[in-house]
C-alpha cells in the first residue's frame, strides 16, 4: 500500500484545487487522466474512499489545458471543498493518500494517518491483511474477484489452520503461500511459528498473480517482517508474481522443499488444454478446477514428515471427476485432520459463497492409522469444534469409484458406515441401472410446450425435478409460475425419437440429481409406474437421474422398496459421509452398497403409499427396524433412532 502526502494551499480552500504532483506519474493508473473539461474527454474512473464523506467518490483525474499536466484528484470540485469543511482544514494541513489497489485509494486527514499508523503497527499482522482483504472486497468488482477465483480466508479461520500445522524443533522453518492474496494465512502461519521456543528463522514463498493485489501483500509482509523481529524471528521472503501451477511443474525436482504449506487456493476450472492442466494430465479429468492442481503440486514440494494445510471445496473426495486426482494425491500425503462445516454460506459470509468448504491437514512420510474428524456450525465456533477419531482405512475406502474419503463426524455416522459397509450388493448386481435424463431443455426447447393439446403433433409427459416428491410423483405439476410446473408436455415425433429423448415408461425410480441450498436431505426419489401416465413414451428433464431394469422388470414392491430406501435417512446420511456435493451423480449412486433384494422387496410390500403424511418418519421407521442385524451395538442403534 503506497502513501502520497500532500500539504493544501490557499486554491486548495479558495478554489477546490488540490495539487497532486507530489504524488508522481506511476501513483494513479496512466489511463485515469483525461482532458481538462469533461466535454473533451474523461479518463477511466478511480474511486476514492475520503474520509468524512457519506459516500465513496469515482472520478478521473483532469489535466491542464496547457500542459497536459495532472491537475487535482477531485473532478469536481465541490468534493474537496466539502471534505476540507468536514475536517476544518485549511492552508498548511496535510493529506494522506493511500493506495490500496490499483484503482482505489483512501484519502483522510495526516493526523488521522499518523494515529491510524500507530493502531496498524500494533495489528496482529493476520488481523492487518484481513483489513486490506475486507477494502479490496470492497473496491473491487465480483465479477474480477470470480475470474480470479478469489475467496479470502476470514482470521478465524486462518488461525485455526495455522494451529493444525505441524513441525518439529528447528531453527528454521522453510513455508509456502501458493496462492497468498492479501497474505492472511501467511500472517496466521508466521505468527504460529513465531512462537515456537527456539526458531530464529522463517523463510517464506508467496506466489500471487493479480496485479492489484500485490501492492497491499508488500504492505503486508513488511508489516510482518517488522512484526516477527519485535519477537525476534527474522523472515526471509519472497513474493513470486507467478503462477503457481505453472511454475512448480517447471521447477520440478529443482527446488528446496518446504516445511509447511498453507493456502486458500483459487476455486476456478479451467479448460481441458489449458498449459496447466496438460502438465497436471495425468491426474486430472475433463475440466480441473485450480485448487485440486495447487493440492497436487503443493504435495510434491513438501519435504518428509511436512506439513500441508488447505481450504477447498469437498468435492475431490468422491466421484469420478477427481478419481485419478485422488490417487496421486494420497499416494504422495496422508490425510491427518479433517475439518467440516455444517454452513455451506458462513465461512465465506462477506463473500457470498455457497459451498461445502472442507479443511484438510496432510502429512508426508507419515504412517498414520487414523484420522480426526472434527466439524463447527461455522468459522465463529471453531474453538467448539467436536472431534471424532477415525481408523485410516475406515475413512480412505476403496469402493467402485476408486478411493474416496469418507467424513464421518460423530457416532451416528460411524454407525451408518457400519451398517452400509456390511452390505455387498449395488444396483448392477440386481440387473439395474441408473441413467441422467436426457432432455436438456435448452437444446430441446422447440419440443417443449405448455399446452397439452395439438392437432399437429402428438405430446407425452415431461417431467422435472419439481414432479419428484418424497415417494411420489406428482403429473402434472400444480403450480403454473414456476418454469419446470408450466412446460410439462414433450413432442414425440420422428426427431426427438432420433435424438432420444424419451424413454418408455417402465417401472422405474426418479431421483433429484441436486438438493437445493441447505435442504435437510440430499437424496428425493419416488417411485414411477409403467401404466401411471397413460402414455406410450415419456421426457425425463436433465435434473433427474432415472433407475430401471433395462433387461427386464422391476416389479412394483421392488421398486417402491428401493424408493424407500433411497429416501431414507440411512442412505441420505451415508451418501453425505461420503460425498461434499449437492449434486447427486448417477456414478456416486451406482456405489451405494445396497441390502439383499429380499430386504428391499419387504420395505416394498410394508410401506403404505397411500398415506401421504409423515412420509420421511414412516420410512425411516420401516429402514431402522430392517437394518438392526447389521448393526453390532444395538444399544447405539436404538439411542440414534430416536
Amino acid at each position: 500500500m503506497q502513501t502520497c502526502v500532500i500539504k493544501l494551499t490557499k486554491a486548495s480552500e479558495k478554489y477546490g484545487n488540490l495539487n497532486i504532483r507530489p504524488c508522481g506519474k506511476d501513483f494513479f493508473p496512466e489511463d485515469a487522466f483525461g482532458s481538462y473539461s469533461k466535454k473533451t474527454g474523461l479518463g477511466a474512473q478511480i474511486m476514492l474512499k475520503a474520509e468524512g464523506l457519506t459516500e465513496p467518490i469515482r472520478t478521473d483525474i483532469p489535466t491542464d489545458k496547457a500542459t497536459g499536466q495532472p491537475r487535482w484528484i477531485f473532478r469536481e470540485r465541490k468534493w474537496l471543498k466539502e471534505f476540507l469543511r468536514s475536517h476544518s482544514l485549511g492552508p498548511g494541513d496535510e493529506l494522506v493518500i493511500h493506495r490500496l489497489d490499483a484503482r482505489t485509494y483512501d484519502v483522510g486527514p495526516a493526523r488521522f494517518a499518523r494515529q491510524l499508523e500507530l493502531f496498524e503497527n500494533a495489528l496482529r499482522p493476520v488481523v492487518y491483511a484481513h483489513n486490506l482483504a475486507q477494502k479490496y472486497i470492497e473496491g473491487t468488482p465480483v465479477e474480477h474477484r470470480k475470474k480470479n477465483g478469489q475467496y479470502f480466508t476470514p482470521p478465524e479461520v486462518a488461525d485455526f489452520m495455522a494451529d493444525l500445522a505441524e513441525v518439529n524443533g528447528r531453527s528454521a522453518i522453510r513455508v509456502l503461500d501458493p496462492g497468498a492474496g492479501t497474505g492472511i494465512l501467511s500472517c496466521a502461519v508466521c505468527e504460529r511459528l513465531g512462537q515456537i521456543q527456539g526458531l530464529s528463522e522463517i523463510e517464506l514463498d508467496v506466489y500471487e498473480t493479480d496485479p492489484c493485489l500485490l501492492a497491499m501483500l508488500d504492505e503486508v509482509l513488511a508489516h510482518l517482517t517488522s512484526w516477527l523481529d519485535r519477537h525476534g524471528v527474522s523472515l526471509k521472503c519472497r513474493v513470486l508474481a507467478e503462477d503457481f501451477a505453472l511454475s512448480a511443474a517447471e521447477l520440478a525436482d529443482e527446488f528446496r522443499p518446504y516445511d509447511v504449506v498453507l493456502s486458500n487456493p483459487p476455486y476456478k476450472k479451467i479448460a481441458g488444454d489449458d498449459p496447466r492442466s496438460r502438465l497436471a494430465r495425468g491426474a486430472v479429468c475433463g475440466q480441473p478446477n485450480l485448487y485440486a492442481l495447487f493440492m497436487l503440486a503443493a504435495a510434491k514440494m513438501l519435504r518428509r514428515s511436512g506439513s500441508m494445510v488447505f481450504i477447498t471445496p469437498r468435492s475431490y473426495m468422491a466421484g469420478c471427476y477427481f478419481k485419478a486426482f485422488r490417487q496421486a494425491f494420497f499416494r504422495i500425503v496422508q490425510p491427518i485432520r479433517a475439518h467440516l462445516f455444517e454452513s455451506r454460506k458462513d465461512v465465506f459470509s462477506n463473500q457470498k459463497v455457497l459451498q461445502e468448504n472442507v479443511i484438510l491437514e496432510s502429512r508426508k512420510g507419515v504412517g498414520a492409522k487414523s484420522i480426526i474428524v472434527s466439524h463447527s456450525h461455522n468459522a465463529k465456533d471453531l474453538e467448539h469444534s467436536v472431534l471424532n477419531k477415525v481408523p485410516l482405512a475406515h475413512a480412505l475406502h476403496m469402493g467402485t469409484n476408486g478411493m474416496v474419503l469418507r467424513l464421518p463426524v460423530d457416532e451416528l455416522d460411524d454407525l451408518v458406515v457400519e451398517i452400509v459397509d456390511s452390505w455387498t450388493n449395488t444396483l448392477v448386481d440386481y440387473g439395474l441401472e441408473i441413467s441422467t435424463g436426457p432432455v436438456v431443455p435448452f437444446r430441446a426447447k422447440e419440443f417443449i410446450t405448455s399446452n397439452g393439446r395439438s392437432a399437429k403433433a402428438t405430446l407425452v409427459p415431461l417431467l422435472w425435478m419439481r414432479n419428484v416428491q418424497p415417494m411420489q410423483t406428482v403429473w402434472p405439476c400444480g403450480c403454473p409460475d414456476n418454469r419446470d410446473a408450466a412446460n410439462q408436455f414433450i413432442v414425440a415425433n420422428s426427431e426427438t425419437h432420433r435424438r432420444k429423448l424419451l424413454v418408455p415408461p417402465m417401472n422405474m425410480i426418479l431421483l433429484r440429481r441436486f438438493s437445493v441450498k441447505e435442504e435437510k436431505r440430499r437424496l428425493t426419489a419416488a417411485p414411477l409406474f409403467a401404466g401411471t401416465l397413460d402414455s406410450e413414451w415419456i421426457g425425463l428433464e436433465n435434473h433427474l437421474n432415472y433407475i430401471r431394469r433395462p433387461r427386464g422388470k422391476m416389479t412394483q414392491h421392488e421398486t417402491i422398496g428401493l424408493a424407500v430406501l433411497l429416501n431414507s435417512s440411512l442412505i441420505d446420511r451415508y451418501f453425505r459421509i461420503c460425498n461434499g456435493n449437492t449434486q447427486v451423480g448417477a456414478a456416486e449412486i451406482r456405489a451405494i452398497p445396497l441390502p439383499s433384494l429380499d430386504i428391499i422387496v419387504q420395505l416394498g410390500k410394508l410401506f403404505d403409499r397411500r398415506v401421504e403424511r409423515e412420509v420421511h418418519e414412516r420410512l425411516d421407521s420401516l429402514v431402522w427396524k430392517m437394518v438392526r442385524p447389521f448393526c453390532r451395538n444395538q444399544k447405539l442403534l436404538e439411542r440414534m433412532k430416536h
